[in-house]
């Protein structure tokens, strides 16, 4: 049996993008901040696996604020699940939005999430579509998972066994989801020979797309700053 959308609640400690909304007057400020905001994320990620969540949502928003993306998504999940403030639904779709507007797969699978479930939002299928894709393109399994079910139930795009199957297989290749190679069985009892070939092939000659790099990681391989 299908079941609803999957929130992805593991916490972040990769994928970090710089600001993208600096002005070019704060590049000297750019060059000797980066790793103090590094370090105030790398501390609060320390400060959530101790339990002290309050000083955790302190040293989050501190990189949040600067645009860093990890901070971001986990400040998004400690509003998300009331962890160290207040439960607040809309602070965490803030900072889901400016994480997943970044690139960060986890931050646009929740985002793709919020929308599905209709949490302090109303309910759209197609804007989840719209997140759960962007995070799946870069190879997020819980955004496959979500994007394979769309496509089976018909939810938010047009209903389409081959594209289902080709996102449950991909997704159930890296081991990390259980269920995707469940639901690529359940989608195949519904599908002629020719229809599991082609997604099948599909699912072969799919690959990743990267990560868009933010504007600090090009300002620092443009001048060659480790």
């Amino acid at each position: 049996m299908f079941q609803g959308a999957k929130l992805d609640t593991q916490r972040y400690s990769y994928r970090m993008n710089k600001p993208l909304t600096f002005l070019l007057s704060l590049t000297f400020l750019f060059l000797f901040s980066g790793s103090v905001y590094g370090d105030d994320f790398q501390d609060g990620f320390d400060a959530k696996e101790r339990k002290d969540y309050k000083e955790a949502v302190r040293l989050f928003r501190l990189s949040a604020e600067q645009g860093d993306a990890r901070a971001q998504v986990n400040l998004a999940l400690s509003y998300h699940f009331g962890d160290g403030v207040p439960q607040n639904y809309k602070e965490a779709i803030k900072w889901y939005r400016l994480s997943a507007e970044q690139g960060h797969a986890g931050a646009q699978s929740n985002l793709g999430y919020i929308y599905a479930e209709g949490k302090a939002v109303p309910q759209n299928h197609k804007e989840a579509g719209k997140w759960y894709r962007l995070s799946a393109e870069q190879g997020y399994a819980t955004a496959q998972e979500e994007l394979g079910l769309m496509y089976f139930k018909g939810q938010g795009v047009l209903q389409d066994y081959v594209l289902a199957h080709m996102w449950f297989n991909i997704c159930g290749s890296g081991g990390g989801r259980e269920d995707c190679a469940g639901n690529r069985n359940r989608v195949e009892r519904k599908m002629s020979r020719s229809q599991i070939e082609k997604a099948q092939e599909m699912a072969r000659n799919w690959k990743p797309k990267q990560e868009s790099k933010g504007f600090f990681e090009q300002f620092k391989e443009k001048f060659g700053i480790k």
